[in-house]
């Protein structure tokens, strides 16, 4: 692994990563920028208050790692323009720290729609247009000449602050779902998915005890139609032909128990049921990502357990399957990351593809390529 510099003395909370460049938010407000050919930001950034989470934006002209959002503790969201070092706009709106940001895909006409989320117990959505590419006169103005956005909606589906935001692939023909999920976890021990698209709640997944979900991520498998039982009434997604090839959608959240230990739970988002219940950390999850053949999972103090796929029928390891419907994609942990992070000590990751980067409490960033680990 490759060792990035340019945010110590706090800790990296949040990363996003694609195939040419790294950003990490920290508790000190910064958003670094690093490409690949330099260990040294090649931008680094600074916004009010403390950075909860990054998360690139699509730009007008089709790229999807200039522009970036970061979310913050004050309540609101920041979207930058990487090459440029500006602050194009920013989402305000939220009443507390905004903890979550997710933007979807642009629209072919170039409306762009973000979701938040924040310890206001809100989920809000707000559509604008190419902000790199203002022509706008008579619009509000932030303070950095920015403009100022508004939510055009809002939701209030819990009782207490949300803790994580996760939003699915889009429908396509490779998917056997033909929705777009959202999926927002709560202090209050509920996980509710919603449809994107409609706005409606399709389930609300709860465990029957008073944990805490404190991330999660949406992942595809491929999907076995061999993993379907005769009654599948429960789940609204069909069955598919042993002729076809799609994948499966499935929710992954990560918990602080009650004693203060660690565990991942994989859900069937639509079915609502517990596909496996993971418990291979003694500290609570603070992030869990999937790549392209994995299910990572980070534990501040524990470091980096990474889920390969499941590609038998063994039913071993460490996952207790809570559902027969479908089987589990994940059994168990195949390789534990210890030195993940400066001093062992992770608190969050992304990913793009197999490349893997995690943060740490120091400000580091380790950048893993943990493609053989993963398959052995």
């Amino acid at each position: 692994g490759r060792r990035l510099v340019g945010c110590e003395g706090a800790w990296v909370v949040s990363l996003a990563v694609s195939p040419r460049a790294i950003v990490a938010g920290d508790t000190d407000g910064r958003v670094c920028a690093w490409t690949f050919g330099s260990s040294e930001p090649a931008r680094a950034l600074r916004q009010e208050g403390s950075v909860t989470k990054v998360r690139f934006v699509p730009n007008s002209a089709g790229e999807n790692d200039v522009l970036v959002a970061s979310a913050s503790t004050l309540g609101d969201v920041a979207i930058w323009d990487l090459a440029a070092g500006t602050r194009l706009a920013t989402l305000r709106g939220h009443a507390e720290a905004a903890w979550h940001v997710y933007p979807l895909a642009a629209a072919p006409d170039g409306i762009l729609t973000v979701l938040t989320s924040s310890r206001d117990s809100t989920l809000r959505l707000w559509r604008f247009d190419e902000v790199d590419r203002d022509p706008l006169l008579d619009v509000p103005r932030g303070e950095a000449g920015e403009r100022l956005i508004s939510p055009e909606q809002t939701w209030r589906d819990h009782d207490d602050a949300i803790l994580s935001l996760a939003v699915s692939d889009p429908p396509s023909p490779a998917r056997v779902c033909d929705k777009q999920l959202c999926a927002t976890c709560g202090a209050d021990g509920v996980v509710v998915v919603r449809d994107v698209c409609t706005g409606e709640v399709v389930s609300r997944l709860t465990v029957d005890r008073p944990d805490a979900p404190m991330c999660a991520t949406f992942f595809e498998r491929p999907e076995d139609p061999a993993d379907f039982v005769g009654d599948s009434s429960a789940s609204s997604v069909p069955p598919v032909s042993r002729t076809q090839s799609r994948t499966h959608t499935w929710l992954a959240t990560g918990y602080r128990t009650a004693n203060d230990g660690g565990e991942l739970r994989l859900w069937d988002p639509l079915g609502g049921g517990v596909a496996a219940v993971l418990s291979d950390q003694s500290r609570p999850v603070s992030d869990v990502v999937a790549t392209a053949h994995a299910l990572v999972a980070v534990s501040p103090g524990d470091g980096v357990v990474v889920y390969a796929g499941d590609d038998d029928d063994d039913d071993g390891g460490t996952a207790a399957l809570a559902s027969p419907r479908r089987r589990c994609p994940v059994t168990a942990a195949v390789t534990v990351l210890d030195g993940a992070g400066a001093d062992g000590f992770s608190s969050c990751a992304g990913a793009c593809d197999d490349l893997l980067a995690v943060g740490s409490k120091t400000g580091s960033v380790q950048l893993l390529d943990f493609r053989v680990q993963a398959r052995r």
